[in-house]
């Protein structure tokens, strides 16, 4: 049995293909796999902004095993070229820290970076991840705010284990 799909198929002689159209896709995820892939290498070579240095500095400090610049499949920005990325990622707290330079507060950020900030705050809501985003104002307090965060995380665990007990 053939699938359908919206667009012609020469190939197979029939008009809605659904094997052409997933073959579509799967040419358009590699391709923005390939880029992504660039654009963490480039990243990578690049050094990192006082923010993300402090942050990473208390995450070493609290002992807590992270992943820099996380991405996650399905996290596209927003004309779906590229995977967008956390700065941190803690897997045993289901974290994803975000250090929001002054970029993000400029009157010149533009509608794709708002986007991409709305996509990263929607993609925690609907996947159950927490996310702490700190403002780079707060610079000097990012141990405490990290702190703070972990423990709220830690009793909205017990709290969770205390209503099913």
């Amino acid at each position: 049995m053939i699938k359908l799909y919206k667009k012609s198929c020469k190939e197979h002689d029939i008009s809605n293909c659904i094997a052409c159209a997933e073959e579509r896709q799967k040419r358009k995820y590699e391709k923005v796999k390939a880029n992504s892939k660039e654009l963490t290498k480039k990243r990578n070579e690049s050094k990192l902004s006082k923010g993300e240095t402090e942050v990473a500095r208390v995450l070493d400090n609290l002992n807590l095993t992270y992943e820099r610049e996380k991405t996650f499949s399905g996290l596209y920005n927003y004309n779906g070229t590229t995977l967008l990325y956390y700065d941190f990622w803690v897997p045993c707290n289901n974290l994803c820290i975000e250090f929001d330079g002054s970029q993000h507060y400029s009157i010149n950020k533009t509608d794709a970076e708002k986007a991409n900030d709305f996509k990263k705050n929607m993609y925690c809501k609907k996947n159950n991840i927490n996310i702490l985003r700190i403002k780079y104002t707060d610079i000097d307090n990012v141990a405490f705010i990290i702190r703070n965060k972990l423990n709220s995380i830690k009793n909205k665990r017990f709290e969770k284990y205390n209503r099913l007990s």
